[in-house]
């Protein structure tokens, strides 16, 4: 399983389209080889990236959405709640049943539910992989509380119930899109940069491993590769320990915390492991950036980390060009921009290759 890069394009998976054909038509014109399915955050708060994976929680009661639209967890009396949540796990993970209490609905990733049944009725040969995304454990287990304004990562039974329900959501994910081609599943998760801060001095190290691992192992075994995106500085290491096939990473305002880990990137891309180069911002500096511009940067950028022990032509076969970020909350002229600039920058790195 898996592929090589040669700077193939795609996206991080956010748009700011409401309309699922008019995201589905941006997405296949600029990203051919490996398309994302579209997450529209300003049709309703519940395709925000963080509510998508939380359905089965809310209809067991272990979240709450109150009127405002904001979520509080149960942290108390929950012995029944859990009970049956175990029961459901189990079901799947003993017998295979029951999955899709744990899927997305379509209401809340309708942009999901319209790219596969586009990609099974209308055939596209260029496809290598098919993209979904998910929310991280520790992005949503840091910023969940329960009632005591406590976060639910640090509540043990609710982190637990946390990651595996992410981890069979990932699971379901993954069995839908490799349906259609090889699915590739990013887990988002920039709360991995709360480790080490001051007002996350309980969070360990080998906490997040082990959540990451838990959701990882189970987009594997679905068949799928397994991504890691943060668009902040942090400790790669966490995510190549956790077993992902890909690093996915901001190049364009955090590429400086990848050279500490410079070994570390070294054995996991002779490995097969890829990078997601994060160089087309997605901010109002994409207007102040070109073809060239980008380009310029991403070689001075790769000439850094070829001195810092990590070879070039792992560098050129193992690299896939990205947003730093998804594109939901920009303006539509922006979005526009940054795909183009991705598709282009991918088409110029991938005619140039050393071969």
């Amino acid at each position: 399983m898996g592929f090589k890069a040669h700077y193939m394009a795609t996206g991080m998976g956010s748009v700011p389209y409401t309309e699922p054909d008019e995201a589905l038509a941006m997405v296949f014109q600029h990203l051919p080889h490996l398309p994302h399915w579209p997450q529209m955050p300003q049709r309703t708060r519940r395709e925000h990236f963080v509510y998508q994976s939380l359905t089965p929680l809310v209809e067991l009661g272990l979240i709450v959405i109150k009127e405002d639209g904001t979520c509080v967890a149960r942290g108390q009396d929950i012995e029944s709640e859990l009970t049956e949540f175990y029961e459901r796990y189990l079901r799947v993970t003993e017998t295979g049943e029951g999955l899709e209490y744990f899927a997305i609905p379509p209401e809340s990733g309708l942009g999901l539910y319209r790219f596969v049944e586009y990609l099974k009725n209308f055939k596209r040969p260029a496809i290598v992989a098919v993209k979904g995304q998910m929310a991280g454990p520790l992005s949503i287990g840091l910023n969940l509380y329960d009632e005591e304004r406590r976060p639910i990562f640090y509540h043990p039974q609710l982190k637990d119930v946390l990651i595996k329900n992410l981890a069979l959501n990932a699971r379901w994910q993954a069995r839908l899109l490799g349906e259609i081609a090889l699915p590739i599943i990013f887990i988002d998760d920039p709360g991995i940069a709360g480790w080490g801060n001051s007002t996350h001095v309980a969070l360990s190290r080998e906490e997040m491993v082990l959540a990451l691992r838990e959701i990882v192992q189970e987009i594997k075994q679905a068949g799928g590769m397994a991504g890691l995106h943060a668009c902040a500085g942090i400790d790669w290491a966490v995510p190549i320990e956790a077993g992902v096939d890909i690093v996915s990473f901001d190049a364009y305002y955090y590429f400086d915390s990848l050279l500490p880990f410079s070994r570390q990137l070294q054995d996991f891309l002779e490995g097969g492991g890829l990078l997601a180069w994060g160089i087309v911002p997605t901010s109002h500096a994409v207007w102040d950036e070109s073809v060239d511009s980008l380009l310029a940067k991403l070689r001075e950028q790769q000439e850094r980390l070829k001195t810092a022990g990590v070879a070039r032509y792992l560098l050129e076969s193992n690299t896939l060009i990205t947003p730093t970020c998804g594109t939901g909350l920009m303006e539509l002229a922006g979005a526009e921009r940054v795909y183009e600039l991705t598709a282009a920058l991918s088409a110029k790195l991938h005619k140039g290759r050393r071969k």
